[in-house]
């Protein structure tokens, strides 16, 4: 049997499958992916942090943690403060990296509730030291438009797609983030003169006992140089993705 690409250590979740690594404090989502190589987040520049509504920024109770093959699952309890249940399923997608991808995860976040009526909301943050963020409106490599730098930018799926690439200030990699388009509601983009700033709406909706509900997003790091192809042939991939059954 193949080893996993996830080793679990004190709490901490290691990735390494060349030349991409990460890590996850398994109950610090709010952290996001750390340590990150090729070098696009740190503990400065964090990316996809996952935060939940109701929960103060601190650990997180832990119900169960397992790795699956190229899948790392972590589910966190319902509390007083966060009446749902929430799991996020880290994949490591390892058939796409290769010539000009140099990583590529997909995160599933899920929530349910024991009670008959709640409103779970689930985001996903990243800050990126960078200059450019280019915003998908079409189809095409040429629908790109760089979002402007004089103020706050909110893209909703009536104004273009899920898919954004962020062009970091080293020049030589660009880091893709991507929302499936089922699930793609609202992104607010932010931004000073160094750095950029996104937020997904990942889930937010009134929901009762029994019932689950999922969104996904992925993320890539690509030669800057191809970075628009990559990023559209990768969306389009994904949109026609099924959810992992094993979710």
């Amino acid at each position: 049997m193949a080893a996993s690409i996830w080793t679990v250590r004190d709490g901490v979740a290691q990735a390494n499958f060349e030349p991409f690594a990460a890590r996850v404090e398994i109950a610090r989502p709010h952290l996001g992916l750390l340590g990150v190589r090729p070098g696009i987040g740190d503990a400065t520049h964090p990316v996809l942090q996952f935060h939940f509504a109701g929960t103060p920024e601190g650990p997180e109770p832990i119900s169960d943690c397992y790795v699956r093959g190229n899948d790392l699952v972590a589910r966190y309890q319902q509390t007083s403060e966060r009446p749902f249940e929430t799991q996020l399923y880290w994949r490591i997608l390892a058939d796409q990296i290769g010539e000009c991808v140099y990583g590529a995860v997909e995160v599933i976040a899920s929530a349910q509730t024991s009670l008959l009526d709640s409103h779970p909301a689930v985001m996903s943050h990243t800050r990126i030291a960078a200059k450019e963020i280019l915003w998908l409106r079409g189809d095409a490599a040429t629908d790109f438009e760089d979002v402007a730098a004089d103020r706050p930018a909110v893209a909703r799926p009536k104004g273009g797609k899920g898919c954004f690439v962020f062009r970091p200030t080293d020049g030589q990699f660009s880091y893709i983030e991507m929302v499936h388009p089922v699930d793609f509601d609202e992104s607010k983009i932010s931004r000073d003169s160094e750095e950029i700033a996104i937020e997904h709406q990942l889930i937010s909706r009134w929901m009762e006992k029994g019932v689950i509900v999922r969104a996904r997003l992925r993320a890539l790091i690509v030669d800057r140089t191809k970075d628009k192809e990559i990023a559209v042939s990768a969306y389009q991939s994904f949109a026609k993705d099924e959810i992992p059954l094993t979710t």
